[in-house]
Parts: C-alpha cells; structure tokens; sequence
C-alpha cells in the first residue's frame, strides 16, 4: 500500500501565515508614523529583526508549498561520522536568508517596514529564489578536508626521509 504525498505545508495555512505577518508590521507601521521612532531605540530594533525574520521564514513557507510534496524515495542510511582526513561542517543557514534580499539593510525604520510589506505583498522574486535552492538540494552539513590521518602522514615522512649511510671513511 503506497500513500499518496501529501504537501507539507497547505496555501490556506500561508495565506494566515502571511495575514498574521501583515498584522504586525502594520502594527509596526503605525506606532513609528504616530511616535515618530527612527529605528535606534532597541526595543524597536528588537521588534524590528523579530519582524522581518518572520517575514523571511513565511515567505520560505510559501515556497514549500509552491513545490509541492515531498518526493517520495527511499530512505537511504546517511553516513553518521566523516571519513578519515575530512570533518562535518554544519552550514551556515544565515546566508541563506540573507541573500533573498528580503530585509532592507542599513535604512531607517520606516524603510525597513515598507520593504517588509513590499515583500509579503510581492513574494514572487524571494519564492523564486528559495525554489531554486530547493531544487538544488538543501544540506544541513557537509564534509570538509581537514588533514590528512596521521599513520598516513608518518608512513609517508619515513619513507621520504633519505636513509642514512654508514660513514666508511
């Protein structure tokens, strides 16, 4: 009995996602143009990073369920440990947000919302960007060159070191 993919994600569930995220920069919105805040207070730092991280993270959301299911296929064993002269390097998922160039970096406050609303209300070019990634492969980590193991590295200095010569003089 095979069952059918399911999407991970629902668009009726990224349209509230996106309606909730709307709610609050517009909340955002309205207390800077009716305070007056320019952005260096750091509660309104904090509210601001913590809006446009969501931002980020819903209109990702909004590219998984644009692709779809899950392919189906079959579980594989992932190696647990690298192979000797190699380490695993965790990837560094900031950059990963970072380059769909949601935030609006080093501009005023009142900016920084309007990219936000802009993003939320005109995804297409961020969900094509995470599309693309998507379809490269996502990798949590990967396997680096490190050195070399160390029997190999000392079999390899001995048997390159020139043996020494009796003195016969």
């Amino acid at each position: 009995m095979t069952q059918s993919a399911r999407p991970l994600i629902t668009q009726a569930r990224v349209e509230a996602f996106i309606a909730s995220a709307l709610r609050l920069v517009g909340w955002l919105l309205g207390a800077i143009v009716r305070f007056g805040w320019s952005g260096r207070g750091a509660r309104l730092r904090q509210a601001l990073h913590f809006a446009e991280r969501l931002v980020e993270r819903i209109i990702f959301l909004k590219a998984i369920a644009a692709y779809g299911p899950a392919p189906l296929r079959p579980r594989t064993r992932r190696p647990r440990f690298a192979p000797p002269g190699f380490r695993r390097v965790a990837g560094n998922q900031k950059f990963f947000y970072k380059c769909a160039r949601i935030r609006a970096r080093k501009a005023g406050a009142l900016a920084r919302v309007l990219a936000l609303i802009e993003a939320l209300t005109f995804p297409e070019r961020a969900v094509r960007y995470f599309l693309k990634k998507m379809k490269k492969g996502l990798r949590l980590s990967r396997i680096v060159l490190f050195a070399p193991p160390n029997d190999a590295l000392t079999r390899d200095v001995l048997c390159a070191a020139p043996r020494a010569q009796p003195d016969t003089s």
